[in-house]
């Protein structure tokens, strides 16, 4: 009677791990986030980025473009890991947290406000 509810108790362990490893942890690993993209005609707080610095980050470049964006295009979703690379990267570039601050990016026109939201 022991060993038939320790077999039991091991059974139901290996579908709990089971579980875990094929739903929990690869819903975790792919966490999305989004990054909010509005263009403006002019800004007045303007920081620039180079090409060189938009290949470092392709994130910048797919919401730039569009690709992963709702229809408006205002918002885009990333994978969690280029999110928390792009974030920290325009959070060392930002100047004044306090003003809106626009980026121009080499070969695009306009100005662009970012902004890291997680759903």
């Amino acid at each position: 009677m022991k060993i038939s509810k320790m077999i039991v108790g091991i059974g139901i362990l290996i579908i709990f791990i089971l579980i875990v490893k094929s739903i929990v942890i690869p819903l975790y690993i792919g966490f999305f986030a989004n990054i909010n993209i509005v263009k403006y005609d002019n800004c007045t707080n303007v920081i620039n980025l180079n090409s060189e610095e938009l290949e470092k980050y392709p994130a910048i470049e797919k919401v730039i473009n569009g690709e992963g964006c709702s229809e408006s295009g205002a918002v885009c979703i990333i994978t969690h890991d280029e999110w928390i690379q792009t974030k920290n990267y325009i959070d060392n570039k930002s100047v004044n947290n306090t003003q809106l601050e626009c980026f121009k990016f080499e070969n695009h026109d306009g100005f662009y406000n970012l902004n890291f939201n997680r759903p």
